[in-house]
This record gives structure tokens, sequence and C-alpha cells, in this order.
């Protein structure tokens, strides 16, 4: 898994990510508890509380990517050329940074899935026998947190920027990991025994050509690109997800 990004050039996937909205809460309101500096704002959303996602995602080392994904019933594309990345959406205006690098944009819930090696510090992972899964060899493990102190504030965030887009306030994981490729082709995050977060991969492809059109995303017809620092500030963090790291 540490070195999972050695192991391909190429990169292509299409999947899914189902959540238990009700249970995503109680694992996230158990693991990061109100204190003197957290507030938690409670409502009602008018969603159905399993939801199901489709995600498609390209990438070709070391720095294209093209992410397709669901962010509460609309659709995102995103695709990253270095550290320039431009977004469309369903609910906002065509998006980019122009290569700013105080600004960032999710990829989607499969994107984790390719970059396991913060696991491995964070993560007490036991393999627990081999299976196959869409079509490749790979390895079940079991993972538990690490223990961590309550006092350390570095290592408590290092642990949950590590696992969080797993599923934050999971007490077990149950992966499934390519035998091969050392990435991650299945995460079920479990709390108290139950699932609430499980995504996986469907159909991958390893070391193929990608046309580089690909990595090219043109603005709906009669738009541009806004840059998103005009927009919303000089820093910006979009749908609350991290952006590739600088090593892709």
């Amino acid at each position: 898994m540490l070195d999972s990004r050695k192991r391909w050039t190429t990169f292509r996937a299409r999947g899914t990510e189902w959540r238990d909205a009700e249970l995503v809460n109680e694992a996230f309101r158990h693991r990061f508890r109100p204190g003197p500096n957290a507030v938690f704002v409670e409502g009602i959303a008018d969603t159905p509380r399993e939801q199901v996602e489709s995600w498609s995602l390209w990438i070709e080392l070391p720095d294209k990517i093209r992410a397709e994904f669901g962010v509460g019933g609309e659709r995102v594309t995103v695709v990253f050329r270095g550290a320039t990345w431009w977004s469309i959406s369903s609910y906002s205006e065509p998006m980019t940074n122009g290569g700013a690098p105080n600004t960032r944009h999710g990829m989607g819930p499969g994107y984790p899935l390719t970059e396991p090696r913060q696991l491995v510090s964070a993560l007490d992972l036991e393999p627990r026998g081999h299976v196959t899964f869409a079509g490749r060899p790979a390895v079940w493990v079991s993972a538990v947190p690490l223990v961590q102190s309550r006092s350390d504030a570095t290592e408590r965030f290092t642990f949950d920027d590590a696992v969080f887009d797993l599923g934050a306030g999971a007490d077990r994981y149950a992966l499934v990991v390519d035998r091969e490729r050392g990435l991650i082709l299945r995460s079920e995050a479990l709390f108290q025994g139950k699932p609430f977060a499980i995504c996986e991969v469907h159909d991958i492809d390893f070391d193929v050509s990608i046309a580089d059109d690909t990595f090219t995303l043109e603005p709906p017809p009669g738009t541009t690109f806004v840059d998103a620092r005009e927009r919303f500030g000089r820093s910006y963090d979009a749908f609350e997800l991290d952006a590739p790291d600088d090593d892709l």
C-alpha cells in the first residue's frame, strides 16, 4: 500500500458510494464530540436516509486527473492538470483556481481509494484472506484505528485527515486491497458493528492509453470559467475534500 503509486502509470475506474445519513452523523458526532470550541447545527433535511452516488475517475501520473461524481444528487466534473483545476456542476457556475495553490477541490469518493499511503500509519491492518473483487486479485483486510493520545492535537488531526474520506468516526474499516497494485477496491466504514459508508470499484483498468482531451474541460455554452478566488475569497476549498498531493 505504501508504494501503490509506483505500481501503475494510468488508472481509470467507475464505482459507487453508499451512505446511511443517520449513521454517518452518529459516527461523526461520536468522534468529534461537542466542546467549548465546537458548534453543531441540527435540522431536518429532505433527503433519503440511504444515498447512492456513482463516480468515475481517470488518472495519468504524475499530475492529470478527471473525476465525475455526485454531491447531494447533483453532478460535478473536475479536471486537474498540475496545480490548476477546472470544475463544472449542475448547481454552480463553472469555476477554476487559475493555478493558485491555496485553492482546493474535491476528487469525489473514488479518489481516496487510490491514495492508501496515509492509512498505514493511521490504522492497524490485519489481512484476513485472499478474495477476487471487480475481477482483480485482492486481499480482504480488517482495519481498526490505532490508539491515539487525547492530548496530542497534531496526532489526532493527522489520523482524522487520513481516514476522513473513508468514513469519519468509524471504529472499524473492512478494506479490499488490490494485491498487485496496492490500492483499495472497496472500503466499508463501520460504527458499533453497523456499516454507514461503502465506496467500491465496479470496473477498473491500469496502464491503458487515455486520450489527452479527457483532461480538458469546456464550460457549458454561453458561460466562462470564473476564478474561485474572486468569487469566494483568496482561499477556497470546494466540497471540503482534499485536492491531490503535490507528489501525485
